[in-house]
């Protein structure tokens, strides 16, 4: 069984061979949310809707398609900062590498290794939540700094005011 971090939602985009993915064998029964998408625009659809952690990209038997859908997920603004993992065929070397070049964050080869895909997975997502936390963090900062070049303004004019001239 996968072990994931509880709550989080996945979003997985199934090959398109008619066939289901194993992802979704190996995420059910987790706390894992996952939600599924039939193609491209059913995923920037759904992207849209909810506040996704991740999205796993199944290549199955695709040719190119797959990798068309990853290009067009990591071009839609609203959804190319989301990071994708891309399963696809260990034949697939050229397909390795285009999905690379384009932004996934990994590759991994069928068949899936449950534990690794629960590592990959949950590494992903603590980055991601370390990047909110850091994000949280600096906009704290400027906000402090922000206050004190204000404070260090309001004492520089009090001093000069006090001045006899």
């Amino acid at each position: 069984m996968v072990s994931v971090v509880p709550g989080s939602l996945t979003l997985v985009v199934p090959a398109e061979d008619g066939r289901r993915s194993p992802l979704q064998d190996l995420l059910s029964g987790t706390n894992h949310r996952v939600r599924l998408a039939r193609n491209a625009e059913e995923a920037v659809s759904v992207l849209g809707q909810e506040p996704f952690d991740l999205i796993l990209l199944d290549l199955g038997v695709r040719d190119s398609d797959g990798v068309g859908i990853l290009q067009m997920l990591k071009c839609e603004s609203r959804v190319w900062h989301i990071p994708v993992i891309v399963v696809g065929n260990p034949d697939g070397a050229d397909d390795v590498v285009r999905s690379l070049e384009l932004g996934a964050e990994d590759y991994l080869l069928a068949p899936l290794h449950p534990v690794l895909l629960g590592l990959r997975i949950n590494s992903f997502l603590a980055k991601k939540r370390l990047q909110k936390v850091e994000t949280e963090y600096i906009k704290i900062f400027e906000e402090q700094s922000a206050d004190l070049t204000e404070l260090k303004r309001e004492l520089t004019r009090l001093r000069t005011a006090d001045v006899p001239s």
